[in-house]
């Protein structure tokens, strides 16, 4: 499957895998688990990380096996407007196997450029035609490999799937139709919150007035964006969509040092400032010189979930 994706240019680079074993009956137990593993496409056992995986899943997964699963995630890449936009995971392979009911195929992807409208509601012609066939193709060649049809997986707040790729949105006013506002916003915030400690007291979390921010790189990668706004004493992380989720890990680091700041009564853009001469080693650090505005949050948040 990752090599019918790699043919029509839907993913590039080195994917990495979940590996999680469960026992039978109706607890189904994880008995094993392993993530990030480093997967070797070119090689037929998915190379050497991935052989010792297995086998210490076979060493540890003592007693009957109910379910294998193997997740793939997978980076790629897909033109928007005359430019490339990358992202970490642009699709997945999860492959389950059972040990008395048919495995289960599932491609899963975390891009809008598929679509007809983007998740603002705005229709993109360009875009949907220079992606969606792609899609198509992947498809009808992954059915091919399996002897199975495409089995569409249920409707979505983002879109609703078909076997040859999604429905078209209506044009409705743009407001009706979008989903990053109204559900994504809102999901990232509790995923970002879940990664904290209880209790951590920080800035509030939204704005009305415009914010200062700084990019959070890793090597050559933008992980997300801190940004201040002392107007409305507000502060905060927003990971970048494109480096899944390692750029929400580095947002709980550092909403948890906001929280620190704030602890000790600096204002906003003063946490902003101290921060931007911190760093961790998986959570990034802040380039000296990188300071920008927006008018808006909403605005950051549209380029932490596009660029």
């Amino acid at each position: 499957m990752y090599d019918i994706l790699a043919r029509y240019g839907c993913v590039a680079g080195s994917p990495e895998a979940l590996l999680e074993v469960r026992s039978e009956g109706s607890a189904q137990e994880v008995v094993f688990s392993r993530e990030r593993i480093a997967v070797v496409t070119a090689s037929p056992d998915g190379g050497e990380e991935m052989v010792r995986a297995l086998q210490a899943a076979e060493a540890e997964a003592h007693g009957d096996v109910g379910l294998v699963t193997l997740w793939l995630s997978c980076p790629g890449s897909w033109p928007d407007k005359g430019r490339e936009i990358s992202a970490a995971q642009l699709f997945a392979i999860d492959v389950g196997a059972w040990s008395h009911s048919p495995d289960v195929v599932t491609l899963h992807t975390y891009s809008d450029a598929w679509l007809s409208h983007d998740l603002r509601g705005y229709p993109q012609p360009e875009v949907e035609a220079a992606n969606a066939s792609r899609l198509s193709d992947v498809l009808l060649a992954i059915s091919a490999l399996t002897g199975d049809e495409v089995d569409p997986g249920d409707p979505t707040w983002f879109a609703t799937p078909t076997p040859n790729g999604f429905e078209a949105l209506p044009d409705e006013d743009p407001e009706l139709l979008d989903s990053w506002d109204m559900f994504e916003v809102p999901n990232r915030y509790k995923k970002l919150q879940s990664a904290l400690p209880p209790g951590l007291d920080g800035y509030a979390e939204e704005a009305e007035s415009s914010v200062q921010y700084v990019p959070v790189v890793k090597g050559d990668s933008v992980l997300g964006y801190l940004w201040a706004s002392d107007a409305d004493d507000a502060a905060g992380f927003e990971p970048r969509s494109a480096y899944g989720d390692a750029a929400f890990e580095a947002g709980a680091f550092w909403l948890q040092r906001l929280g620190d700041a704030k602890s000790r009564a600096l204002s906003p853009t003063q946490a902003l400032r101290e921060l931007s001469a911190a760093g961790d080693v998986n959570a990034g650090r802040v380039l000296p010189g990188t300071e920008a505005d927006v008018l808006s949050l909403d605005e950051l948040r549209d380029l932490a979930g596009r660029a």
